[in-house]
């Protein structure tokens, strides 16, 4: 039974065994699943004790006029035409206020009939502690509406009924009076068995039926047959196991009293009306039902989308037992088992969750409640990814929203085992950023969820820094036309190994793998006076960081260099044959005794030029010399003018 309060009074009326709300459609009162958000199933307490709904401005209706003894249908009409109710015990047996007509569930439909079994209803309200709790359908309409007509149908004779159950006899014993004393009754079961009973004391004009041979643990219906006139009675008992209780039912001219000594979840008594002689005419049965004993040892485990619930049964009978999951206000699952289950296990639930479990003892139409609340733990991140975007020194994680509910993310950055970074990011975010880290260097990012101080199963993913790329690049030809030495500084933080690449404009001409615990490298056979491209990479992992410069071979010397006067006395002509190699330009200087006397550039196309204005017969020393870049190679030759 649930209800949603929707305002002061308001609640939801649930047929206690079935599960199912009183729900106002159209002028019909129907039974559908309990929603606590519908309109259709809110319902009032007016002062008069009548039941209103609101979602209509209508109340709740039965048609009094001649009623036989089938089923007449519930609706909504007007309230000022409309029944009073009230619950009949404190277990929730409701029906009309003033006549033995209860409200019971036929189907898809709400009825009455004049039958009692079965016409448990409940109300399911917030307390004052804002939590969702189980209350008596009458406690808004106030005592008055409980047990109202206990005042009434007194009369001056007594009627004492005693039913007790022995143990393993399995038998009751039934002792009534009637007003007559020339009565003779019979007890009939309905399972065809039938006993005469005993007329004890024509003074008290007491009857006495023993019911033997009966199951333990068996509810059973009976009739009190009236031979002298065939008046039937109707009676329902239940045997137990053990000795079950003693209930005394006796009128006086202006009370009716009840005395009792009850064990959970058996029905003890029943009250007769309205005696004319031997005839016994039943208004209504008062069905006394005890609530069974609430299991004991509830536990409640859970995983991210289900929860495991076992429990202990409590001491004496049941029928089933319910198991409620709540959500809050909401009923999310209600299954009904067998009375020997005591476990189940309720699958496809939001992660993260606080779920109330409800494990209820059913006998005959009363119930007990044992509640626990369970958190289902909160669902792990599905997707991670760790990337550098390209920096050295950071990493940033990333992941898609976990599922379910959670109060934020923790973030572990583990490096060799040993917890470099514990952070955490809100609920809301979608990624996170690590600073001042190591270049180069294999991280792992763990993820789990929190969330009420549960902890998800963790997500791991790995990310690398970038590795730093080389500092202080040294390359030298040392005075060599066919090689090149390149050293450095080694790279900050970790490395694999460093790759150094020598390219001639795009074509890569050698690539070495060189040891990060040996930074250098020589490079041979290279083509003299050319330009290089130098490339020493850091490589961690798939990453790699790139340091280039760019340095030249010395240039070849120019080959037979030569000087003649060419029969002139003032002027000398040099010419030779092309450096090998690359070469930008040739510089030609003419000296005598260590004296420069002019300097001649030439154009790498060309390979000769001529200095005039020089002393006849005087012997001359001649330098050629190839540039390349900054570098140059010298040849010298002599020539002599004519005199």
């Amino acid at each position: 039974m649930y209800c949603c309060c929707v305002s002061a009074g308001g609640f939801l009326i649930m047929h206690t065994s079935k599960g199912v709300c009183l729900t106002g459609q159209a002028g019909a009162v129907l039974l559908n699943r309990c929603n606590p958000s519908d309109p259709d199933q809110h319902w009032f307490w007016t002062k008069d004790r009548k039941l209103t709904h609101p979602q209509t401005s209508h109340c709740l209706w039965a048609d009094l006029s001649a009623l036989p003894r089938h089923a007449r249908l519930v609706k909504l009409r007007d309230c000022s035409s409309a029944s009073m109710w009230k619950c009949y015990d404190e277990w929730g047996t409701f029906g009309l206020d003033h006549l033995p007509m209860f409200l019971k569930k036929q189907g898809t439909r709400a009825v009455i009939r004049t039958e009692p079994r079965n016409s448990n209803w409940t109300m399911y309200t917030r307390g004052s502690a804002g939590r969702m709790e189980l209350m008596s359908l009458c406690s808004a309409a106030g005592k008055s509406a409980v047990l109202s007509q206990t005042h009434k149908h007194t009369h001056k004779y007594s009627i004492f009924t005693r039913i007790t159950h022995e143990p393993f006899l399995c038998k009751a014993v039934l002792s009534f009076s009637a007003p007559g004393g020339f009565c003779i009754f019979r007890v009939l079961l309905h399972n065809g068995w039938s006993t005469n009973c005993t007329h004890n004391s024509p003074h008290t004009n007491t009857h006495t039926c023993t019911l033997q041979h009966l199951t333990p643990g068996t509810f059973y219906s009976a009739e009190i047959l009236s031979q002298t006139d065939g008046e039937r009675f109707s009676i329902y008992f239940q045997t137990g196991e053990s000795l079950l209780p003693v209930f005394i039912v006796y009128y006086n001219s202006n009370q009716l009293r009840f005395t009792s000594i009850f064990l959970k979840g058996i029905i003890h008594s029943f009250l007769m009306y309205e005696h004319y002689s031997c005839i016994l005419m039943c208004l209504f049965c008062l069905f006394s039902l005890l609530a069974p004993s609430a299991v004991s040892s509830l536990q409640a485990s859970a995983s991210s989308t289900s929860i495991s619930v076992s429990w202990q049964p409590g001491p004496g009978q049941r029928e089933a037992f319910r198991v409620i999951l709540g959500l809050g206000a909401e009923l999310v699952r209600s299954l009904v088992f067998g009375s020997t289950v005591t476990s189940c296990v309720m699958s496809d639930l939001t992660p993260g969750t606080l779920y109330t479990v409800i494990v209820v003892t059913e006998a005959l139409g009363k119930k007990q409640n044992a509640t626990r609340e369970v958190w289902t733990v909160p669902a792990g991140v599905q997707v991670l990814n760790v990337s550098n975007n390209g920096w050295t020194d950071a990493l940033q994680a990333s992941w898609e929203k976990a599922a379910g509910e959670i109060d934020s993310y923790r973030l572990l950055l583990i490096h060799d085992s040993i917890i470099i970074k514990n952070e955490s990011a809100h609920a809301l975010a979608f990624s996170h950023h690590f600073q001042s880290l190591k270049s180069g260097t294999l991280y792992r990012v763990v993820v789990t969820t929190v969330r009420s101080g549960m902890s998800s199963r963790q997500k791991v993913a790995e990310g690398r820094t970038v590795p730093a790329a080389v500092r202080e690049v040294l390359v030298s030809n040392n005075g060599r036309t066919d090689f090149l030495s390149v050293s450095w500084r080694p790279a900050l933080g970790e490395v694999d190994n460093y790759l150094v690449t020598l390219s001639d404009r795009e074509r890569t001409v050698h690539a070495l793998t060189v040891s990060k615990s040996s930074p250098e490298c020589v490079f041979k056979s290279l083509v003299s006076g050319r330009l290089y491209n130098i490339s020493v990479t850091s490589r961690s992992g798939m990453y790699q960081n790139h340091t280039v410069v760019q340095h030249r071979t010395q240039p070849s010397t120019v080959l037979t260099p030569t000087a003649t006067h060419m029969a002139r006395d003032d002027s000398l002509k040099v010419y030779w044959r092309h450096a090998a190699g690359d070469f930008d330009y040739y510089q030609v200087s003419i000296k005598h005794n260590n004296l420069f006397h002019q300097n001649c550039t030439v154009p790498g196309s060309q390979n000769e030029c001529v200095f005039s204005g020089l002393v006849p017969g005087r012997l001359y020393t001649v330098i050629v010399s190839t540039w390349s870049g900054k570098y140059e190679s010298s040849v010298s030759t002599h020539g002599r003018t004519c005199k």
